[in-house]
């Protein structure tokens, strides 16, 4: 079994901790608690980032493509989260 870097496992642990985070979310508080969704925004964009930066390294093509397309929707849905949730403040 080849080796897994420090990157990778990082990457694992932050999916890990955004599905941990989503998942106490929506049984604890029904989604409404605003600081954990804004804490789940943060760490899957982190995530993105991490996973789109280890694809960079890849030899194959094929997930480099994947992997961008999955961080640039990743970080458009976030980034659109936080501004509606803004503009419903605002309101």
């Amino acid at each position: 079994m080849a080796k897994k870097s420090k990157m990778y496992r990082l990457s694992t642990l932050l999916n890990m901790s955004t599905v941990a985070i989503d998942t106490y979310n929506k049984f604890a508080y029904r989604s409404e608690n605003k600081k954990l969704n804004i804490a789940s925004v943060a760490v899957s964009t982190v995530s993105s980032i991490v996973d789109f930066y280890l694809a960079i390294k890849s030899p194959r093509k094929l997930t480099k493509i994947v992997t961008l397309a999955s961080a640039g929707i990743s970080v458009t849905r976030n980034v659109l989260y936080l501004i509606n949730q803004r503009r419903n403040r605002n309101a």
